[in-house]
């Protein structure tokens, strides 16, 4: 799976220090007598670590999303992505009101009226309601 962090942010990795109650000065604590260049390499490895916890709470949101569409509305915007709100509306239909208008395409929107007969239909765009709605026969 690709990860959806690619590119920190500043918040998101204040976030994570936040949960590790882990401080920059305590980067800079660890690497004091250390030769130039090891604030560097203590960084990547911090950088590093971040990069995996974020992929291990993003991995344990998905699964949660996965057993019940509802906890998507549980699950900090900033791991929210176009897989994990998919993920969602296979679950329930209904979660396709909260999904982002930008990724409300034919597949989401299709996999959202799957459920429960049709009645997240509202939720469609336009564009796509009609041709949801005559291929599935509602």
């Amino acid at each position: 799976m690709a990860s959806p962090f690619k590119s920190l942010s500043y918040d998101l990795v204040k976030t994570v220090l936040d949960m590790m109650e882990f401080k920059y000065a305590d980067l800079k604590d660890l690497t004091k007598g250390f030769p130039t260049g090891s604030y560097h390499r203590a960084g990547m490895e911090y950088r590093t670590e971040t990069q995996r916890l974020l992929e291990e709470r993003y991995a344990y949101y998905l699964e949660e999303v996965k057993r019940d569409g509802w906890t998507l509305y549980s699950v900090p915007e900033e791991f929210r992505d176009r897989e994990m709100y998919l993920e969602a509306v296979k679950r329930s239909g209904w979660v396709l009101e909260g999904v982002p208008e930008e990724l409300r395409d034919r597949e989401m929107c299709l996999e959202a009226v799957k459920q429960k007969g049709g009645r997240s239909l509202r939720w469609v765009p336009g564009e796509l309601r009609d041709e949801i709605r005559a291929e599935l026969g509602l």
